[in-house]
């Protein structure tokens, strides 16, 4: 048998990490998966459409009527790795809901069950003006009518100050919750929630676990436990997801009626980054894992790939 030349082995090695196949006793298995390692060239760079993803533009919610901008996501080097770039998100207000920027980026609703997965900054910088600032990585699909039983969302939502805690404790938490629907005149939420209470500023791993057909399962980083597992909201309802999903990140901040914008007239913001995401398809990853196989994606230079079927 000849002998494979160089590009050959290079194949060989590159294959498997580029396209997710696992060799185990000489079978090959194919797993379904997305990445994107946000190495994008600008906002108006045409491959982001191309590879499915959306900058939201324009007058949108939440909040109802805010102003979403393309020109607050933008790409740049990591500061701390000139061969990386990240993806920001920046939000801006100057106390008013009429000023406020926000910005946000989604795929179509493709993703269902399996394990989902971002590198995520969270900053701090709006809780000196007790802004109330979100920073989110999330799955969802749309609310067709009020209490739509196929309604499906899954959120990991970082609040520097928290201007969502009943009882007034504004300390920084992170947020996680699994929704089974929800109507917005009069307002009633159908999910279960937890809360993390603890200062995030800085980079993480976000991931959670749409994958055993029962529950969403929620993981910060490489700890080992769950932040939380939720199979049912406090109304007994099941939160599961039912119907596909999009992936989006969003930097926003909340105004509504008894909550404050902020307590500052001059203009500040925030900026959100993101240096990578992750799904795989049916499957439950830990974050070891997932962090091992983006690795083998960037070794192979991959910046973008997308296997699922269709």
């Amino acid at each position: 048998m000849p002998k494979p030349n160089f590009k050959q082995k290079c194949l060989r090695v590159l294959l498997p990490a580029i396209i997710g196949i696992s060799v185990m006793c000489g079978k090959e298995a194919v797993r379904p998966e997305f990445f994107d390692d946000f190495s994008y060239r600008s906002n108006r760079d045409s491959l982001l459409q191309r590879n499915g993803w959306n900058i939201v533009d324009g007058i949108h919610g939440p909040p109802r009527g805010a102003h979403y901008s393309r020109d607050n996501i933008s790409f740049s080097e990591d500061p701390r790795h000139a061969e990386n770039r990240v993806m920001y998100l920046r939000v801006s207000t100057a106390d008013t809901p009429e000023s406020m920027l926000l910005s946000r980026i989604e795929t179509p609703p493709v993703f269902y069950e399996g394990t989902y997965a971002a590198r995520v900054y969270f900053d701090n910088a709006l809780r000196k003006t007790r802004d109330g600032n979100i920073q989110t990585f999330y799955a969802i699909n749309t609310l067709r009518f009020p209490n739509d039983s196929l309604y499906s969302e899954c959120d990991m939502e970082y609040l520097p100050y928290d201007v969502w805690h009943a009882e007034g404790n504004t300390k920084s938490k992170l947020y996680l919750n699994t929704w089974e629907t929800y109507q917005e005149d009069p307002w009633k939420a159908d999910l279960a929630s937890d809360t993390l209470y603890q200062h995030q500023s800085g980079w993480h791993i976000l991931l959670f676990q749409v994958a055993n057909g029962h529950s969403v399962i929620y993981y910060l980083d490489k700890e080992k436990e769950p932040l939380a597992e939720h199979c049912c909201s406090p109304q007994g309802s099941p939160v599961y997801p039912e119907s596909p999903m999009r992936i989006a990140f969003a930097n926003w901040i909340i105004a509504r009626p008894g909550v404050s914008p902020g307590d500052s007239e001059q203009r500040r913001s925030s900026v959100m980054g993101v240096d990578w995401v992750y799904f795989a398809q049916n499957t439950a990853l830990a974050v070891p894992d997932v962090i091992r196989r983006v690795r083998e994606l960037q070794k192979a230079s991959v910046g973008h790939l997308d296997t699922l079927p269709r």
